[in-house]
């Protein structure tokens, strides 16, 4: 099950990334954390740019609604979602994962 914390604007979600793959694409949840696969290498942000590129697409949201938290320089990551929580929830548990 997708581990996510509310916050005062939005939402907090831990995510994974393995830069460097074929292509971009959610792998699954391991223990509430999002693996997410990533085309760009971890080089100069680019990792960092694609994962909030493609989370912007996947749950429909302006890119600067998403911010990374935690772990710009690691493959661990808190993203951050602005916008109504309870939105928010529904577009992130409707991913197929």
């Amino acid at each position: 099950m997708l581990s996510l914390k509310e916050e005062k604007n939005g939402i907090s979600l831990k995510i994974t990334v393995v830069p460097n793959s074929a292509q971009t694409s959610i792998v699954g949840i391991i223990e509430g954390v999002v693996k997410i696969k990533l085309n760009s290498p971890p080089i100069e942000g680019k990792a960092n740019k694609e994962v909030i590129e493609y989370f912007s697409r996947i749950i429909n949201v302006p890119k600067t609604s998403i911010k990374i938290l935690k772990g710009e320089k690691n493959k661990h990551k808190t993203l951050f979602i602005k916008g109504d929580t309870k939105v928010i929830k529904e577009k992130l548990n409707c991913i197929k994962f």
